[in-house]
């Protein structure tokens, strides 16, 4: 039996790096269906009409580097008040500055395989 997609959600100030980022984490762990970047809110705020928007329930949440730990911690309790099982993956707040791309992926590779995974 095909079990459904996890369907991911983002916040980062910058929606095309998110989607291609994200795109990349899913070709390089080979989750393409399994796992879905099905939206992307460009700021805190925004985060809670997006997954109200929401057809179906998002599984994880990755709340871009660009946020302060607080912010994220504010996505967090957004996401966890609209969808109580989703799972966070937190990139560390300038993780982008000190590591760029490469070290971006490196940390969602390891995160979004331990959320799929439990």
């Amino acid at each position: 039996m095909i079990s459904p997609p996890v369907y991911l959600v983002s916040v980062n100030k910058t929606p095309a790096r998110a989607a291609s980022l994200v795109d990349q984490l899913l070709t390089n762990l080979k989750l393409n269906g399994d796992v879905v970047h099905v939206a992307n809110a460009p700021t805190v705020e925004d985060l809670q009409i997006v997954l109200d928007a929401l057809v179906t329930p998002a599984g994880i949440l990755i709340c871009s580097s660009q946020w302060s730990p607080e912010e994220q911690q504010k996505a967090n309790t957004i996401a966890k008040g609209v969808f109580p099982e989703i799972k966070m993956v937190n990139i560390p707040p300038g993780l982008d500055q000190r590591e760029g791309s490469v070290g971006i992926l490196a940390f969602l590779k390891d995160a979004i395989s331990r959320a799929i995974a439990n």
